[in-house]
């Protein structure tokens, strides 16, 4: 996941708190957000890389993750997951 360290988190969450702001730890900085879309991300890969999954689904679900990355900007992202994948396609 690429944020702030949780140290930062933290170090802002305190700032607000201190500012008199009452932030709400739930929503602060959408961390809620960021851990369910990285958790969804990861049942994906983990879905894919089954050994149950044949090599047309397996392409398609790549082609289609891969595409999403790029959509939104990301192409770290969609060369992690290549390089990934690439271990069981072996």
């Amino acid at each position: 996941m690429k944020s702030k360290s949780a140290k930062q988190f933290r170090k802002n969450y305190m700032k607000a708190v201190e500012a008199g702001l009452e932030p709400d730890l739930s929503e602060f900085e959408g961390i809620h957000i960021m851990l369910d879309r990285e958790l969804r991300q990861a049942m994906k890969m983990a879905a894919a890389s089954a050994p149950s999954r044949d090599s047309i689904n397996r392409k398609q679900y790549i082609q289609e993750v891969v595409g999403h990355h790029l959509r939104i900007g990301d192409q770290d992202a969609a060369e992690r997951f290549l390089d990934y994948m690439e271990k069981f396609s072996k």
